[in-house]
């Protein structure tokens, strides 16, 4: 329920520059590639902050799954949104803590989204990424937005069996 929910929002792929503190990526959402880009003091505000509603963290935990050089990050995050009293957890398992996190962030938007009244959800997602790109655009828009200093983890979510498309 928290690690294999993708819809109606899955990360597909991000770069985030920490002298900046900016996120530039891709999503799939509801069948449509968006890019994202926002700022924030670390990655899950300037996460939350692209994708252009608003939402609220209401809590946050990392734990290490393994032991060792090769461990594994679990990240917990109890998200809601604004005008409601519901909120929901989602967890997301990598082995790099950023991705953990921004896969926990999804986790939780997707079980928000799920619980939302219809209008709320519809209002939600139509104004996330008003920058709509599709294939190859989406990512050499995600490419130049991103500069020299980005930290590119397709390859990484490709590993999460999250499919990273260029």
């Amino acid at each position: 329920e928290y690690l294999e929910r993708s819809a109606p929002l899955q990360l597909l792929e991000y770069h985030f520059s920490e002298h900046a503190e900016r996120i530039h990526g891709v999503l799939m959402l509801d069948g449509r590639r968006v890019v994202i880009a926002g700022e924030g003091n670390g990655p899950l505000a300037a996460f939350t902050q692209a994708l252009g509603p608003p939402v609220n963290i209401q809590s946050y935990e990392e734990r290490a799954v393994d032991a060792g050089a090769g461990a594994r990050a679990c990240a917990f995050i109890e998200m809601s949104l604004p005008g409601t009293s519901v909120t929901r957890f989602g967890v997301g398992v990598h082995e790099n803590i950023v991705t953990a996190a921004l896969l926990a962030a999804c986790s939780a938007l997707n079980r928000l989204l799920a619980a939302a009244e219809p209008a709320q959800r519809a209002h939600w997602l139509a104004a996330i990424g008003a920058d709509v790109a599709t294939g190859a655009e989406a990512a050499s828009k995600v490419d130049a937005a991103a500069g020299a200093d980005a930290q590119p983890r397709s390859a990484e979510l490709a590993n999460a069996g999250i499919s990273a498309q260029h």
